[in-house]
């Protein structure tokens, strides 16, 4: 039984040492984490926190959470002696707070504003949720140190989490479940149609635009007009064979009859002296581009309700990818 032993062993070891560490890393990517920034103050009254991924829960009873810092990190020496620390789980939108933690040697706390928990320690607000810990035990595992913590307090923001991925941020978005009840008929036959992509983009284009036509007929402009000025809005001057290029691509035309009324309205200017015809927009006309963005972005406000930071993160970068894809797909 003993030279059984000895040998599975020999042979355990002999696997872990032939494990390509880069590899392994890879493989373990494949994990999707949360973000965590981990704050203490050392025995000389110093705020210390750095960015983390090896957060996990230990029990629910007693509350006790664990995460792991590098054995030749600067600031191990702070948490090993600490009584308290507290585990910031990030909000999706806390990117560049995760970035600035990540960093050596810089003020991390310069200029936030923090609340003091247990033993003084910093605690962060608006992540998607915090831990206060009292160290309970530490253990050496490989090259990093192991902290377990007993929860004393904690708060829910309630915000989606910040995720990490293969080595890079990710989104976190709640899976819809399926449905399991049963369907009117009615619905089962529309689904072909209304659950198909090129419906719910185009309803949503429709549901948009729709805001969009009262905007013009407040200011009594063809479509053609209004996207002209939103080019403008976006960069003037512009080369009118620009604006009417950008247009044609849309489907839209801009008349020179239309250019006209736009000069007769004030709203925009021809160019004096460029190279080639332009137009750019008027003060009135950039004061009311700036009043319709206004407007534009309430839209967007109350369009995104209840959708996460994650989610629209995804959706925007989706969106692009299908435009570019439908773009690819026109040119073949």
């Amino acid at each position: 039984m003993s030279n059984s032993t000895n040998d599975n062993n020999n042979n355990n070891n002999h696997d872990a040492d032939s494990i390509d560490p880069q590899a392994f890393r890879q493989a373990l990517g494949a994990f999707a984490t949360g973000v965590t920034i981990v704050t203490t103050r050392d025995a000389n009254g110093v705020d210390v926190g750095l960015t983390a991924n090896s957060f996990n829960s230990v029990s629910l009873q007693p509350p006790m959470v664990l995460w792991s810092l590098d054995k030749q990190a600067l600031s191990l020496k702070a948490f090993t002696e600490a009584e308290f620390f507290a585990v910031h789980i990030l909000a999706d939108n806390q990117q560049p707070l995760s970035d600035r933690f990540a960093k050596k040697g810089s003020d991390k706390f310069a200029g936030l504003a923090l609340t003091r928990g247990k033993g003084g320690i910093p605690l962060l607000d608006d992540c998607a949720a915090r831990f206060e810990c009292k160290t309970a035990f530490k253990y050496e595992g490989g090259d990093h140190e192991i902290f377990v913590g007993e929860v004393v307090e904690f708060v829910n923001f309630n915000k989606p989490p910040l995720a990490f991925l293969g080595g890079k941020y990710a989104v976190a978005v709640p899976r819809v479940a399926a449905s399991t009840g049963v369907e009117d008929k009615r619905e089962l036959d529309a689904s072909f149609t209304r659950g198909s992509l090129s419906y719910l983009v185009s309803n949503a284009h429709y549901l948009f635009d729709r805001q969009l036509r009262d905007i013009m007929q407040q200011h009594s402009l063809s479509r053609g007009q209004f996207y002209t000025m939103s080019q403008l809005g976006n960069e003037s001057p512009l080369q009118l064979k620009l604006i009417r290029a950008n247009l044609d691509f849309a489907g839209l035309k801009l008349s020179a009859a239309e250019t006209r009324e736009l000069v007769a309205k004030n709203l925009v200017q021809e160019v004096p002296d460029a190279p080639a015809p332009s137009l750019a927009l008027t003060e009135t006309g950039r004061k009311m581009m700036i009043e319709t963005s206004a407007v534009i972005k309430a839209m967007d406000e109350d369009a995104q309700a209840g959708i996460g930071y994650s989610e629209m993160q995804l959706l925007h970068q989706l969106l692009r990818k299908l435009v570019q894809n439908l773009m690819s797909g026109s040119s073949s």
